[in-house]
């Protein structure tokens, strides 16, 4: 009986210590997805690779995340007008009036506009004269410069411009509608 009862301990024993990784090798699955979930939800990412991502932050060299849109209470003429960032959180149908709702990413003000845009960091072809692009509002010098990390981007302003010289690109800047100089690399392309 005492041989039995060592047999029978020492093979549950085995039986557990074998099942033990399973379980855990379980466990990192599920938290794994929780976290595919949670970022899901709140446009992070966990991309260790870095593609897509700047500097481990979510979203562009700029901050700006693949769901982010741009919007304004009035569509861009001339001159330069604010757009601010935010969340779609309804598309525009005819029953809205071509309206999409937008919720602001700084307050969480939720908004109906038919003035908004998708965007994209502008490449060096897009540069050019009478492009309307979306630009970070902040200067260093007399230059206006691209977000210095995620918090900036994602809370400070944005305003909308055309260019209307190029002469100064071989010094990677340009001038916007308004007389503002503009680094190259602070440009947003509208892609809707």
């Amino acid at each position: 009986m005492k041989r039995f009862t060592m047999t029978a301990i020492a093979g549950i024993a085995l039986f557990l210590i074998g099942c033990a990784p399973t379980q855990a090798l379980r466990n990192v699955a599920d938290m794994s997805d929780s976290m595919s979930r949670i970022g899901a939800n709140t446009g992070a990412t966990n991309n260790s690779t870095g593609t897509g991502v700047y500097q481990g932050g979510a979203g562009d060299m700029h901050y700006i995340q693949d769901d982010d849109w741009f919007y304004s209470d009035r569509e861009f003429e001339t001159g330069w007008i604010r757009v601010e960032l935010a969340k779609m959180l309804q598309a525009a149908t005819p029953e809205t009036k071509n309206e999409a709702k937008f919720m602001d990413v700084k307050d969480g003000k939720e908004v109906w506009s038919q003035h908004y845009w998708k965007t994209r960091i502008a490449q060096p072809s897009e540069i050019k004269m009478g492009a309307i692009m979306v630009i970070f509002d902040y200067s260093r010098g007399d230059r206006y410069i691209r977000p210095e990390d995620q918090e900036k981007a994602r809370t400070d302003n944005w305003f909308m411009a055309k260019i209307t010289d190029v002469s100064t690109l071989y010094q990677n800047y340009v001038m916007v509608s308004g007389g503002y100089k503009v680094n190259t690399d602070n440009l947003r392309v509208i892609v809707r």
